[in-house]
This record gives C-alpha cells, structure tokens and sequence, in this order.
C-alpha cells in the first residue's frame, strides 16, 4: 500500500486533497492522544463533536445552537430533551 506522500509524488492526489488528508489525520491523532490521556474525557468530545458536526449538517449555527441549548437545559423537562438536539432544534423566538 502506498503511503500519501507517495501518491502525492506519482501526481495522484492532488495538493488539496493532500492537504485535506493531512489535516484529517492530523485530528484522528489529537483526538487518538486524548483517548489515551483520559478515554472519559474523549468520549465526551466524540459526543460534542458529533452534535457541533449534526449542526452543520442541518444548516444550524453550532455557537447559536450551543448557547441556545445551553440556555434552555436546566428548565427543560427531561422527556422532552430529543427537542434540544441539532436536527430537531428551533431556537426560542
């Protein structure tokens, strides 16, 4: 199997898809690092990182979304906490 720099080198990888490859794999290391330090505390990020991702892909502001839920989260019932999550969330008017 080649390695990037070497698909980069034979012209098949572009240098943007390069670059994208390196910065992926440069966050697989830094969560991978936080994994080892404290699991608990990398669980905790995968989660947060999931729901700041779900926003983006439904076209929501992740810092709207954050602050809004964030807000909203010591009042709200229990049964009803699905509302908060990014896909389903609409901010207070």
């Amino acid at each position: 199997m080649y390695s990037l720099i070497e698909l980069y080198l034979k012209g098949r990888l572009t240098q943007r898809t390069f670059c994208e490859e390196r910065d992926l794999i440069r966050g697989y290391l830094v969560i991978g690092w936080a994994a080892i330090a404290a699991s608990e505390a990398a669980q905790r990020a995968a989660m947060i990182y999931t729901l700041l991702d779900t926003c983006i892909k439904h076209q929501v502001t992740p810092l709207q979304w954050l602050r809004d839920v964030l807000t909203r989260l010591p009042d709200h019932l229990i049964q009803q906490v699905s509302e908060l999550l990014p896909h389903r969330w609409k901010p207070l008017q």
